[in-house]
């Protein structure tokens, strides 16, 4: 491979790196200098987007450091804990130290209309002061929103055009800047997520098998199912 394809690629790749960023928020002062212990958590997007980072929680005991980081993707929520030590071993550590997932949530929009318009959007996030004498993750409220294409005459599994798709996109926006409040085709859908989600275990499963369901559909999706590091992430 020459020297010019090589610095093309990497060129290209810092270029997308840019595009799939993080926008990262803190509950606290003491977390400003908090970096996601996770990145590009929903592999099956393949195109770029920018997802939002929350740090739920992270406290420094000793040589001991956990963390809760709440991410808003384009179609998930997710939240990823970490438990690290550098004093013990990490076979002594949960999941020996690397992040894993504690709950995950999709809004379960099909692939053929799930895109940017259509993304997961932050309406109010709000949490409470993380306090020693309590529960590490205190109670929060999250409200997410999104946009969708309500096929009323079962016209779901038609094909649409490049000027379907723009002439839908074009609503959400006069949708979202308030030049219209309702339309005959999309709609607004709404859901708020809250710390009793994430600690009762029956929303918790649940949501869990909603979404492996929704990553399983985008397992069947051409562009996909060849991609062997991306289906080793979902899995």
């Amino acid at each position: 491979m020459s020297k010019y394809k090589i610095k093309k690629r990497i060129k290209a790749k810092k270029k997308m790196e840019g595009r799939m960023r993080d926008i990262i928020s803190y509950n606290e002062n003491k977390n400003k200098n908090f970096k996601p212990i996770v990145n590009d958590k929903e592999p099956w997007v393949l195109g770029d987007y920018e997802r939002n980072s929350y740090c739920l929680y992270q406290n420094k005991k000793g040589s001991e450091i956990e963390t809760l980081q709440l991410i808003v993707g384009r179609s998930t929520v997710q939240i990823w804990h970490q438990i690290q030590d550098d004093s013990k071993n990490k076979d002594d550590l949960p999941n020996k130290g690397e992040p894993f997932l504690e709950y995950i949530w999709t809004n379960r929009i099909p692939v053929n209309k799930e895109r940017k318009k259509t993304r997961l959007r932050i309406e109010d996030f709000n949490y409470g002061m993380n306090d020693e004498l309590r529960d590490k993750l205190t109670d929060f409220s999250l409200k997410v929103y999104w946009y969708i294409r309500v096929d009323k005459n079962n016209e779901g599994n038609i094909k649409k055009d490049d000027n379907d798709t723009e002439k839908e996109d074009e609503v959400i926006d006069k949708m979202e800047n308030g030049g219209i409040n309702k339309s005959e085709n999309i709609e607004k859908w709404e859901k708020t997520i809250k710390r009793k989600d994430i600690i009762e275990k029956f929303h918790t499963v649940r949501h869990a098998c909603k979404a492996l369901e929704h990553l399983n559909k985008r397992y069947k999706n051409n562009n996909f199912v060849d991609n062997y590091s991306r289906i080793h992430e979902v899995s």
